[in-house]
């Protein structure tokens, strides 16, 4: 028996396979999987990651049959669109899925109550109840949620640099970057607008991030307010700031000096990243459990 570890919470998905006794046997990274795309392209995706994975092993996925694989992906936390996902699924062996924040939160936190916050071109927060349920706040999805996430900071900044077009207000060195990294001419920056994808503003957060590094008044201003966003997620989950929180995902270290000391307070590094969980749940005797709702208030 092998263990497949399947996350797609990062910039791009990852595989980890490992034997029983937990020594790593192979891995392969491949481009970012969204269930947006269609759940057919979306396995196209990871069946060929997946394949990139197994060929050292002189595997194949058509006979992966000796295999447990957890399978966590954005967008899971749907019940409908899990059913969907899973009815879909070519592989011979036993394969669990769940949401990339439930992987998120057992890679961070193990099976401890607490909330993990994933900060990456999008965000959402995982929480486990002293009773072992789960629940997600946020992760409402690009372009209307994710706040505090990459691709939110990127609209942030393009809406900036609109004004600085405009002249609605001054223009600054970060919002002149922008216009530069958006075609530099106002044909070509509209047209940028019109079209550009969750990656296309998730990739502006590098630049933010450098720029809030080198001091810029505005990066570190667009990071102050990201921070916020996170902080009122952590505040939602645990009002009484005494559990554990941890932060997780490619964003995760340039938001932590940013946020709000009550939520500064509770953080600790995580155990793992999202892809240990998804190897975790994989040896786990049962399929992971679905989100106990939201924590729904009002």
């Amino acid at each position: 028996m092998i263990f497949i570890g399947i996350d797609g919470s990062g910039p791009g998905l990852r595989v980890r396979v490992e034997a029983e006794d937990g020594v790593g046997l192979s891995s392969a990274t491949g481009p970012a999987v969204s269930l947006t795309l269609g759940t057919g392209k979306a396995w196209q995706m990871v069946l060929e990651t997946l394949s990139a994975a197994l060929k050292p092993l002189g595997q194949a996925t058509e006979t992966l049959t000796d295999a447990r694989i957890v399978l966590a992906l954005p967008g899971l936390n749907l019940p409908a669109q899990q059913q969907l996902f899973t009815a879909l699924n070519p592989l011979p062996g036993i394969i669990w899925t769940c949401p990339d924040s439930y992987a998120a939160l057992v890679g961070g936190l193990g099976d401890q109550p607490g909330s993990v916050i994933l900060l990456g071109a999008g965000s959402v927060l995982a929480a486990r109840r002293a009773d072992g349920t789960w629940y997600e706040i946020g992760g409402w999805g690009f372009p209307t949620g994710d706040e505090g996430s990459a691709a939110w900071l990127g609209q942030q900044l393009v809406t900036l640099t609109q004004r600085a077009l405009d002249g609605r207000q001054p223009w600054e060195p970060l919002t002149r970057l922008c216009y530069g990294l958006w075609g530099g001419a106002w044909d070509a920056f509209f047209e940028q607008v019109a079209t550009a994808t969750q990656a296309d503003y998730a990739a502006l957060a590098a630049p933010i991030a450098e720029m809030a590094a080198a001091e810029d008044a505005l990066a570190q201003l667009l990071l102050t307010e990201a921070g916020r966003e996170v902080g009122a997620m952590a505040a939602a989950a645990d009002p009484d700031a005494r559990l554990p929180l941890a932060l997780t995902g490619p964003l995760a270290p340039v938001l932590a000096p940013y946020l709000p000391p009550e939520a500064t307070a509770r953080l600790i590094a995580p155990e793992g990243t999202a892809l240990d969980g998804a190897l975790r749940l994989a040896r786990a005797p049962e399929p992971p459990p679905a989100a106990r709702g939201r924590r729904l208030v009002g």
